[in-house]
């Protein structure tokens, strides 16, 4: 896993992208997965959760690149004191990696304005 990036792709769609490499020399299969944070959030939040994944299969040898999308739905959180679902403005950490321990993921940060 290197070279992970955000990109808005629209008002409504994220496109997480990474470069992964086989470099065993048998050929195999990866399951790339997204998870979202936010540090600086105004309501109480999970550290990380989940957000999109892509099973891949890679020769031995090769290098691709990754592409998940994400909803910007996706990155909404529920304001229990406003009693509705929030997209807050500020900066989201994006984790990719083949699971969810922290040692492992490779992270990107995106702000949404």
């Amino acid at each position: 896993y290197r070279n992970v990036d955000v990109n808005k792709v629209s008002a409504d769609l994220l496109e997480v992208s990474v470069r992964l490499a086989n470099t065993g020399d048998r050929d195999g299969e990866e399951v790339v997965q997204v998870y979202l944070g936010m540090d600086s959030s105004k309501v109480e939040r999970p550290k990380k959760l989940l957000k999109g994944f892509e099973k891949v299969f890679i020769r031995a040898g090769e290098t691709l690149t990754v592409k998940i999308p994400v909803a910007t739905n996706e990155l909404r959180t529920y304001n229990a004191s406003a009693k509705r679902w929030i997209l807050e403005r500020g900066t989201y950490t994006f984790m990719v990696g083949p699971n969810s321990s922290t040692s492992t993921l490779l992270k990107v940060w995106f702000t949404l304005g």
